[in-house]
């Protein structure tokens, strides 16, 4: 848990990283972008900070629209699933709920027909949980991730793709065939220093999808030392 202090400071640093058009860069002198400003309007909402300038960053967001092709555009001017993803989440991280319900179904039928990595079918569901969107077709992004099924019950032995596939696919409403193989895979695979790696040592992101999925499956690891590392 954090102290107070922390909590305080935590809030000053993120809004130390927003620009005058209230898009927010991923650390101190760096280029503003969409998805650190998701990061820094998550981790406000998280300390009981308040996310400022909401219209301002609405107008930057759907600048980034492309409507020949239904997807929203990155760093390269083209349009993609990832940024895709970003701008349908701050439209729902910043109550934009009329524009959101807007541009979904047409974004999310771009993201999954363009989805063909772990990652991006990964936030294609992702985005339609989160923002609860009803009525859209995931079947794409779940065959994706129940092709990677073994016979052990497991979606092979790395722990960041039985993190990933086994939260999607339960955001998803789809069936985790072996829930107990899955759950101890993850379980095993918590590391000495309390975080979660397939390599030598722990990162964020797997230890991120892997308690994103033992969240889901109503499991706890050993939180001490997890928060330790953290």
């Amino acid at each position: 848990m954090l102290t107070e202090n922390e909590r305080l400071s935590s809030i000053v640093f993120l809004e130390s990283l927003k620009t005058t058009t209230a898009v927010s860069s991923e650390k101190p002198n760096s280029d503003a972008n969409l998805q650190s400003t998701l990061s820094a309007c998550k981790g406000l909402e998280f300390l009981g900070g308040e996310v400022t300038g909401r219209d301002e960053l609405l107008k930057v967001v759907l600048s980034t629209y492309d409507a020949t092709s239904g997807g929203f555009v990155g760093a390269d001017s083209s349009p993609a699933v990832f940024p895709s993803a970003v701008a349908l989440l701050l439209q729902k991280q910043i109550g934009a709920k009329t524009e959101l319900n807007s541009y979904a179904p047409k974004t999310l039928e771009f993201m999954s027909k363009n989805s063909s990595i772990r990652e991006e079918h990964f936030m294609t569901i992702g985005v339609v949980d989160e923002c609860q969107i009803k009525g859209v077709d995931l079947s794409t992004s779940i065959d994706f991730f129940t092709k990677m099924l073994d016979s052990n019950g497991t979606y092979g032995d790395s722990l960041l793709n039985n993190g990933i596939a086994a939260s999607a696919l339960m955001r998803a409403g789809a069936a985790i065939p072996n829930r107990d193989a899955v759950i101890q895979l993850l379980l095993n695979g918590q590391k000495s220093d309390g975080g979660f790696g397939d390599g030598e040592h722990s990162d964020l992101w797997t230890s991120y999808c892997v308690m994103r999925a033992l969240r889901l499956f109503d499991v706890q690891p050993n939180i001490e030392p997890l928060s330790s590392w953290l």
